[in-house]
C-alpha cells in the first residue's frame, strides 16, 4: 500500500497496512534548537522521522497580484509591516511562520476599501496557478504515490475576518448585513471560479480548507450567526468538491471545537483537525461525539511534549491503540511544535507512534511501554 492508498483508506476507515503518519509542523526555532541536539542540519524533521509524504496542489487564492508591502518599524527583533494582502501586523523576525502576529490593522473597513480590494481578488487563472501545474498534472494524477491535497486554504468566515478584523467583521454582521452577503457572494463566486480548473483535472486524495473560528474556551460567532451568513455558502463549496470525486474534505479550526465539529459536519466535511487540546478538545471525546461521520487529524497536547517520557507515553497510549484501531484517524501534534520541546522528547513520541501504527490492536488492553 503506498502512502496515498494509506491515506484515503486512514481517513474513511478503510483498511490499512498501518496508519498513515501526517507530517508535523515545527516552529523555526524548534529545529534551530534540535539541530544542537542531534537532528542533522538542514533536515526536515519529517523527513528525518520517517513520515508519510504529501502532494499539495499551491494555488494563490489571496491578493492577485498583491498590495504594495510596507516595513513601518524594524528593531531587530520585531518587524510592523503591511503585507501584501493589506494587513497591518507586528511580528517576530526569527519565527514569523508559527508565532502569533499582534493584528494592527485591515485592509477593510468601509465598502469603498471593498470595491478596491476586489480588484486583487479576479480569478487571473494564469497568474494563480503554479508555472508548473501542466508539467505536473500527468506526474500527480498517474505516478504520484503521496496523497495528492488542494488548498482553500481560508473559508468565508476565515476570509471575512482576515479582511476586517473580528470586532469589524462582528459590527458589519449587525449594522449592515446586507455587505456581509454581498461579500460572501463575491468570495463563492471567486473560490468556485479559482477552484473549477484543479477541481476538474487533478485526482485529488484531499481538499483542505481553514476557518479558525474559536478560541480557547468558545467560538468567535454564534452558530446562530454562522447559518444566517456562512452555512450554505460553505455546503454548496464542500459539494462542488465532492461531485468532482474528492473522497476526504478537511477542515482546519483552531480553538474550542464543541460547538462547530458538528456544524462542519452538517456543511459536509468529513474530517477535522487540528484538534487543540488546551482549547478543551479531546480525540476521545470528539470520537464519541461524532463517530464515523468525521475522520480526526492531529489531537496530541504540544505541552506534554515538555513533561518527559512517562507523560508521553501516558498520552500516546491513552490516545493512538484505540484511534488507530478503529481508523478514520491520522495522529498528530495539535499545532506546531514549539521551541520549548527538546528533540529527544519528539523522537521518543515518534518511536511510541510508529510502534502503535504498525499494529495497535496489540496495545489496545495496554497502557505499558511497547
Amino acid at each position: 500500500m503506498n502512502a496515498r492508498e494509506r491515506f484515503v483508506n486512514s481517513m474513511t476507515f478503510r483498511p490499512v497496512d498501518r496508519c498513515f503518519l501526517k507530517p508535523d509542523t515545527f516552529s523555526p526555532l524548534a529545529i534551530k534548537r534540535w539541530e544542537k541536539e542531534g537532528l542533522p542540519a538542514g533536515c526536515d524533521p519529517n523527513v528525518y522521522f520517517g513520515m508519510d509524504p504529501r502532494e499539495f496542489v499551491r494555488v494563490n487564492m489571496e491578493c492577485c497580484p498583491g498590495l504594495p508591502e510596507q516595513i513601518l518599524e524594524d528593531d531587530g527583533e520585531y518587524v510592523v509591516k503591511t503585507n501584501s494582502d493589506g494587513i497591518t501586523l507586528k511580528q517576530r523576525k526569527d519565527d514569523p511562520l508559527c508565532a502569533m502576529p499582534h493584528f494592527i490593522g485591515w485592509p477593510v473597513n468601509t465598502r469603498e476599501d471593498f470595491e478596491r480590494l476586489r480588484e486583487q481578488y479576479q480569478p487571473r487563472i494564469a497568474e494563480r496557478y503554479p508555472r508548473d501545474y501542466e508539467q505536473k498534472k500527468d506526474f500527480r494524477n498517474n505516478r504520484c504515490e503521496a496523497p495528492v491535497a488542494y488548498e482553500f486554504r481560508g473559508m468565508f468566515f476565515h476570509r471575512l475576518r482576515m479582511w476586517m478584523g473580528l470586532e469589524g467583521l462582528a459590527m458589519a454582521m449587525y449594522d449592515d448585513p446586507d455587505w456581509i452577503h454581498e461579500m460572501v457572494a463575491f468570495l463563492e463566486e471567486f473560490l468556485t471560479a479559482v477552484s473549477a480548473k484543479v477541481l476538474a483535472e487533478m485526482k485529488l486524495s484531499y481538499v483542505y480548507a481553514c476557518d479558525d473560528i474559536a478560541y480557547k474556551t468558545s467560538s468567535l460567532i454564534s452558530p446562530a450567526s454562522f447559518h444566517k451568513f456562512f452555512f450554505e455558502p460553505v455546503r454548496r463549496m464542500v459539494d462542488l468538491v465532492r461531485r468532482a470525486g474528492v473522497p476526504v474534505i478537511v477542515m482546519d479550526s483552531d480553538g474550542n471545537l464543541d460547538e462547530f465539529a458538528e456544524i462542519y459536519r452538517q456543511t459536509g466535511f468529513n474530517a477535522i483537525c487540528p484538534i487543540e487540546v488546551a482549547a478543551g478538545n479531546d480525540l476521545l471525546a470528539m470520537r464519541a461525539r461524532l463517530g464515523k461521520s468525521m475522520a480526526l487529524q492531529g489531537g496530541f497536547d504540544k505541552r506534554v511534549l515538555t513533561k518527559g517520557k512517562e507523560a508521553i507515553r501516558r498520552e500516546v497510549m491513552r490516545l493512538y491503540p484505540r484511534m488507530m484501531f478503529e481508523g478514520g484517524f491520522t495522529p498528530g501534534i495539535d499545532h506546531a511544535v514549539p521551541e520549548d520541546v527538546p528533540f529527544e522528547n519528539y523522537a521518543y513520541y515518534m518511536e511510541l507512534t510508529k510502534q502503535v501504527a504498525a499494529d495497535p490492536a496489540r496495545y489496545l488492553s495496554k497502557q505499558g511501554s511497547p
